[in-house]
């Protein structure tokens, strides 16, 4: 499950910025943003089973998301949505052929999803379910959610609660994102990371920042902004509940590189949200968060 916030071309020099939080099976464990190399650099951060990822983007500029849509279908998949979102990134530097590839490998068995990929020019939303559906993205504030509602997509054997739980955080998520003012990125990131930590009424599983008691807990929070020069992106990554917990700046990976989070010197973000220069090196710990050593 996942709350995506996506503002597409609407900040100038940055065609995409995005807030993913992202909730996990308890038992599932994350490791935090890295560079992976194929044709392309890629920025993103780490499934720790199947080496995926759920968000990221790449040297070009190419940015892929995705989410889950709790309708059903197979429970053991032909290979992980991750492993595709990450074959993207790595080989492709333009959203229509990302798209193209993508709809020929969603008819091998891939479980249901949704799937942004945007460029600096394009934006798309592939929709996973009984079929696959392509929708053109355009320009404005965006927001998906682990239930993708279409008048074909069947619901009857969608719980309830989880209908209700996931349309008071998409409402929520559209509520709170329609209202930052998309003009200096700083701010934007700003704003995000107060949504991110957002309980609504109450901390719960209708919240943005989840609390949930189902098998099901809050793993992390991503916020990217990618820029026209991708150098100049921003990177920010908290591992479990934003409201407990404080943002990392990764961008540096950007310059530097890296596979990893280890020996890199970060930026903190804090829950009252301050920066505070963090002259401390960050290291990746056993569970895939994140300690001060």
């Amino acid at each position: 499950m996942c709350t995506l916030i996506v503002f597409y071309r609407l900040l100038e020099g940055f065609h995409v910025v995005a807030m993913h939080n992202r909730y996990a099976r308890r038992g599932s464990f994350e490791e935090p943003p890295r560079v992976s190399k194929g044709r392309f650099k890629a920025y993103h951060p780490v499934d720790s089973s199947s080496k995926g990822t759920w968000v990221g983007f790449n040297e070009e500029g190419l940015f892929a998301a995705a989410t889950d849509q709790h309708t059903g279908g197979p429970i053991h998949a032909y290979r992980s949505r991750g492993l595709l979102l990450l074959d993207i990134l790595t080989g492709f530097s333009e959203s229509s052929e990302a798209v193209d590839y993508v709809e020929r490998e969603l008819t091998k068995g891939y479980r249901r999803g949704n799937f942004i990929i945007a460029d600096r020019k394009q934006a798309f939303h592939i929709l996973k379910d009984e079929r696959v559906e392509v929708t053109p993205i355009d320009p404005g504030v965006h927001v998906f959610t682990n239930l993708t509602l279409k008048g074909w997509v069947r619901t009857e054997n969608v719980p309830e609660d989880l209908l209700k739980y996931v349309e008071m955080r998409r409402r929520r998520a559209l509520e709170l994102a329609s209202q930052i003012e998309p003009k200096v990125v700083d701010r934007v990131i700003e704003e995000l990371r107060r949504v991110a930590s957002d309980h609504g009424e109450e901390p719960g599983r209708g919240s943005i920042c989840y609390h949930g008691e189902t098998g099901w807990y809050m793993s992390s929070s991503t916020i990217m902004a990618v820029a026209e020069n991708p150098g100049d992106s921003r990177i920010l990554y908290c591992p479990g509940n934003p409201c407990e917990g404080r943002f990392l700046d990764y961008s540096h990976i950007l310059r530097e590189g890296g596979g990893g989070a280890a020996g890199a010197l970060a930026e903190v973000y804090g829950p009252r949200g301050r920066w505070l220069k963090s002259t401390r090196r960050v290291g990746s710990s056993p569970v895939g968060g994140l300690r001060s050593v």
